[in-house]
């Protein structure tokens, strides 16, 4: 006998079962993207290749642009990279761009003569940049140290919040708009107007994500600006989308930002990292190290540190008067004595330090009474 409880039951399986169906057909929600090519004087680039590759799932739409240079690609929303090819030019891309559903995501791409069958950076797989990094160590007379490592698809992925949480407007405009605003940026940062430079940066990154020099430089700015957790969040997001052996200056400024907040223990270990990739500049790496724990008083760390730096052919002249005034803070007048009469002989015709050599002069005189 069949039940009503029974017919009932069937029925919500029906039911379950069609709207499974259903949503399984159901239409996934898609985005727009309006593509402009042209070349560095502004004219359209005809039959450009365009493709947008989707990170994650690496579903990939390809399109091409008119007569006008543009093109219009229809994707599922999600995260992706944009790929322009054109005869006679180099490749351009963008990463780590969010398409939502309904929007008319506008995207300007300007090409300069070049190889266009030319590898873009995530193109190339982890060991190829390795090996790259390498060959321009080898001409540099350095030996070999790159570690070959994936660009991390979190990075791209991540875009989107890094810059809500540094409250940048993504516009999305293309590696065009991105250049020229970091052209303004670098007038700026020349002029000291670091302010200024900040926010033009700033706008470069909301017109274009994925260049790591630009997240770099803007950490640098806020470092200025003495925002150390913003200036973290800026050089682990360059570093993140570097591959190869990555950037030593990225890891060093890391590990100035870390320490600075305090967290020595992680300084260190990117100090580590950019003594790696560059063992000549040990000696500058170690200062700089030395430096975050001298600023916070830490005179039994920073000492030590400022002497190894200079054992280990730390240019900057600076190092022999933190050195002395580590010691001095410490009570080794003797020692501190020695560092600054080394900081006068070494600096005495350098026209930036003279004020600290006046200083040491000064601390001289004092120590030797």
């Amino acid at each position: 006998m069949v039940t009503a409880r029974r017919i009932l039951a069937a029925l919500g399986c029906a039911l379950l079962a069609a709207v499974a169906h259903a949503a399984d057909e159901a239409p996934k929600p898609r985005g727009a993207v309006s593509i402009t090519v042209t070349d560095k004087d502004g004219t359209a680039v005809k039959d450009a290749a365009i493709k947008a590759v989707r990170i994650g799932d690496a579903q990939t739409v390809e399109g091409k642009s008119g007569a006008d240079g543009t093109c219009k690609l229809d994707l599922e929303i999600g995260t992706y990279c944009f790929t322009v090819r054109a005869a006679n030019f180099g490749p351009d891309f963008t990463g780590g761009v969010t398409v939502r559903a309904k929007t008319g995501l506008p995207l300007h791409f300007m090409l300069y003569p070049g190889n266009p069958a030319t590898k873009l950076p995530y193109e190339k797989t982890p060991a190829e940049r390795a090996a790259e990094a390498d060959d321009e160590r080898k001409k540099r007379g350095e030996a070999p140290v790159a570690v070959a490592q994936e660009v991390l698809k979190t990075t791209y992925e991540g875009l989107d919040a890094t810059c809500k949480d540094l409250g940048i407007e993504r516009t999305n405009g293309g590696p065009a708009m991105r250049t020229a605003l970091v052209k303004t940026a670098l007038e700026l940062a020349g002029k000291a107007d670091y302010q200024g430079a900040l926010e033009k940066y700033r706008q470069a990154v909301g017109e274009d994500a994925s260049d790591p020099l630009s997240w770099f430089n803007m950490g640098v700015l806020y470092g200025v600006q003495k925002q150390a957790k913003n200036s973290e969040r800026c050089f682990r997001t360059a570093i993140g989308l570097c591959g190869g052996g990555g950037e030593a200056d990225y890891h060093s400024y890391l590990g100035r930002a870390l320490g600075t907040q305090g967290r020595f223990e992680e300084a260190e270990k990117e100090f580590g990292v950019a003594i790696g990739l560059e063992p000549k500049h040990e000696g500058q790496y170690l200062y700089e190290l030395a430096c975050s724990y001298h600023a916070l008083r830490m005179f039994d760390k920073s000492a030590p540190l400022f002497g190894k730096a200079i054992q280990k052919g730390c240019d900057d002249l600076a190092v022999y008067f933190a050195y002395g005034n580590a010691l001095e803070m410490q009570g080794k007048k003797a020692e501190a004595l020695a560092q600054y009469k080394n900081f006068v002989k070494f600096a005495d015709d350098d026209t930036e330090l003279q004020a600290y050599v006046q200083r040491a002069k000064q601390k001289i005189e004092a120590l030797g009474k």
